[in-house]
């Protein structure tokens, strides 16, 4: 299974939006599993009323059966409860990932993160092979980002040597390509293309 993080320390920059859409246009072709990592639940809310599944059961330790959405993609939701989960000792941060090792059966998994540097955004980073990188042709956004990379670097050196950045997705950008907004965009590319 690639696990794939969506993640960002900016808010607002759509990554509850492209974790939705990812996991519904994979599983037009794969088993997707979408995992909501962020108490605010957006992710859960967009896919079902109830969700029976919650991840905040992972991070107790607890085992956690996924929740079926359609024919091929399932969720592990999320409430308000995982707000809870703001610290943790070494053996809590990765218990995402053991739940994730668990996961059989799926092709992909899509875990939307919540905003800012956390305790759960770094045990998504962990449990993930890959991050998907929202962005928005903004100057905080492309601050926020330039502070995830070393977030990403850290975890990358002291617990998942194998994460790797997927790609940076540019969101919600205004199709008139203001000024500032194609700069951001140029900069983007410039700098961070290869990605």
């Amino acid at each position: 299974m690639k696990t794939i993080a969506v993640a960002n320390q900016k808010g607002g920059v759509g990554k509850t939006t492209l974790s939705f859409n990812l996991a519904h246009i994979l599983s037009k072709r794969a088993r997707v599993l979408a995992v909501d990592n962020d108490a605010q639940a957006h992710l859960t809310k967009s896919l079902t009323k109830e969700p029976i599944s919650k991840i905040y059961e992972a991070y107790q330790g607890n085992t956690v059966r996924p929740q079926k959405i359609t024919k091929k993609l399932d969720l592990i939701g999320s409430d308000k409860t995982l707000a809870s989960i703001t610290d943790g000792n070494l053996e809590t941060i990765f218990r995402l990932k053991d739940c994730m090792q668990n996961m059989i059966g799926y092709d992909y998994a899509i875990i939307d993160c919540l905003p800012g540097e956390s305790f759960i955004q770094k045990s998504a980073l962990i449990a993930a092979d890959y991050v998907l990188i929202p962005v928005t042709a903004a100057a905080y956004s492309l601050q926020g980002m330039v502070d995830f990379l070393a977030s990403i670097q850290t975890i990358k050196n002291r617990f998942n040597p194998d994460l790797e950045i997927v790609g940076i997705v540019i969101n919600q950008v205004d199709g008139r390509k203001l000024t500032v907004e194609r700069q951001i965009e140029e900069t983007l590319r410039e700098t961070y293309g290869s990605i």
